[in-house]
């Protein structure tokens, strides 16, 4: 599950998929978000791969943990990339603020990814994409989907998270997506 993302010489980990983080990042080179907010730095890898692919358009990306030590070469790496030591399980204005951006790319990876869910998408704006790691084990369907809905967004792409699914190994992809296609 550990995931290494290199540019140059220098090396971070995520405990994301290659599969997932290519779908991901695909997905953001098509959208060219101004703005990418991660929820959950842990080792910096997922933050690295975001501001390499948010780069490539002039996007920003911001970062928010509280509970782990940020590798600073990250910063030198990636001049779009902001580090913010601050919590995010209440609502931060700082955060809210930057998903409410038009165009805006949110990913809840922080230890409690359905308030995550429950703080920031209603402060989403219409198209805006927000998305979640470990969906089934720490993230319900049965939550995500019904709230998600209710604020006016729909499952993005969805066939192509579970077509990565395999079955001995990896019986899920832990990566969801919704698209906002109204404000509610």
């Amino acid at each position: 599950l550990i995931m290494t993302v290199y540019h140059h010489r220098e090396r971070w980990y995520a405990e994301h998929r290659a599969e997932d983080v290519a779908l991901i990042c695909a997905i953001l080179r098509e959208h060219r978000p101004p703005i990418i907010v991660e929820l959950g730095t842990y080792l910096g890898g997922l933050a690295a791969a975001f501001a390499d692919t948010a780069r490539e358009g002039g996007g920003q990306v911001h970062t928010f943990d509280i509970a782990r030590q940020f590798p600073s070469d990250l910063l030198e790496a990636f001049p779009n990339l902001s580090f913010h030591e601050e919590s995010v399980l209440v609502e931060n204005p700082l955060a809210i603020d930057l998903v409410s951006t038009p165009g805006a790319f949110l990913y809840c990876d922080n230890g409690e990814k359905e308030r995550e869910l429950a703080c920031y998408a209603p402060h989403l704006a219409a198209g805006n994409i927000i998305g979640c790691h470990d969906w089934q084990t720490q993230v319900r369907p049965e939550f995500a989907d019904p709230l998600l809905e209710s604020l006016g967004y729909v499952p993005y792409r969805r066939p192509e998270f579970e077509a990565m699914a395999n079955p001995v190994s990896y019986p899920i992809s832990m990566t969801r997506l919704w698209r906002r296609e109204r404000a509610a």
